[in-house]
């Protein structure tokens, strides 16, 4: 089977792999509510057809989490990302299903067996998860790409293409040099499978790109700015011809008052756990040399207001007493002992949560 007539069916193998999952886990907490809860309602049981409903309340929690932290991108995202989306959606859904048990109980009940089935969620996930990336792989072979360049370098891009190599085979170059006639020859030769175009100047490329897509071929390109505010812009449709509507007016009151409230929120949670480290941290720098704990340097926040940031010594006093900042290097003398420590661990950073406060 050809590889264009193959990519029709991975939605429907991707579906299919998410309701296998779905199913194994709902029929496994099925059996956990029919021996450990359903018999201790406050109320009169739910005999049968509300115990299936209460499947299907759990397996609607599941599908919500699986959407929200990417667990139904099944031979899309890497394995072992799909499988930790699937292991943190099995426990976020689990949590709710035990506070709503909770509320059928009205006392608390036993955790130990939506312990164990999370354990057991977690195992069905790893297991189907790791053998339908197998079947994608085997299905969908890695598509055969034509790379067209300009005088830009394209080997990040290649690299980070490279890196998924059971998606992608660049198989052939070609620069836009070489004049669009021999491209477009090249695309029709090389592209079948796809074209990805690097960084290249924006007539060219939406000539490529409308060449490609007349034929059908699939593109893939990294976006310019304008692509990106594009993305997010609204569409009006005040009349026959449609307007793009782009503007840039940040963050609304109301979201700037829900940020500053969660950063406030998160901010001393953060420090109230870091408090221990970060005194022992400041001890360390003190006794060390008998110089001061933090290091300052002016920043730029918002309208450009400047502000001093907040971190740990890490390198001796007066290491930039020119005023000039120099970054560290490998093995630089100015790093202290601890200065070593809090910078591998990123201790030194802490201290910015004061500056949120």
């Amino acid at each position: 089977m050809k590889t264009k007539n193959r990519d029709q069916y991975k939605r429907i193998l991707r579906a299919l792999a998410v309701l296998v999952i779905l199913f194994l886990e709902s029929m496994v907490f099925s059996a956990v509510w029919q021996r450990y809860y359903a018999a201790h309602l406050w109320i009169e049981p739910f005999w049968f057809w509300g115990d299936i409903f209460i499947v299907f309340v759990y397996a609607a929690y599941e599908l919500l989490f699986m959407y929200i932290y990417g667990a139904l991108k099944i031979g899309y995202l890497k394995g072992s990302n799909v499988i930790y989306s699937q292991a943190l959606s099995g426990m976020c859904a689990n949590v709710v299903m035990y506070l709503q048990i909770l509320l059928l109980w009205r006392h608390l009940p036993d955790p130990r067996p939506l312990i164990v089935m999370t354990v057991i969620d977690i195992l069905i996930a790893a297991v189907c998860s790791f053998l339908f990336d197998r079947l994608f792989t085997h299905l969908f072979p890695p598509k055969q790409l034509l790379l067209i360049y300009d005088e830009y370098p394209v080997e990040t891009l290649c690299g980070k293409m490279n890196s998924r190599r059971d998606k992608f085979r660049i198989v052939k170059r070609i620069s836009v040099s070489e004049g669009e006639e021999t491209v477009q020859k090249a695309i029709e030769e090389w592209g079948q499978e796809g074209v990805v175009l690097g960084d290249l100047h924006s007539e060219t490329r939406n000539r490529l790109l409308k060449f490609c897509y007349a034929r059908s071929i699939r593109v893939y390109l990294t976006p310019k700015v304008s692509d990106i505010i594009l993305k997010s812009s609204e569409t009006l449709d005040m009349f026959d011809t449609p307007l793009f509507l782009a503007k840039n007016y940040g963050l609304t009151v109301e979201q700037r008052l829900a940020k500053r409230i969660l950063d406030l929120a998160v901010s001393c949670v953060l420090l109230i756990i870091a408090s221990p480290f970060m005194l022992i941290t400041a001890a360390a720098i003190h006794f060390y040399d008998r110089g001061p704990v933090f290091f300052k340097q002016k920043r730029l926040t918002k309208d450009g207001k400047e502000f001093e940031i907040y971190k740990f010594r890490s390198m001796i006093v007066d290491a930039e007493k020119d005023g000039v900042a120099r970054l560290a290097t490998t093995g630089d003398s100015r790093i202290t002992p601890v200065g070593k420590v809090i910078r591998a661990t990123r201790i030194d950073e802490l201290p910015q949560l004061l500056n949120i406060l």
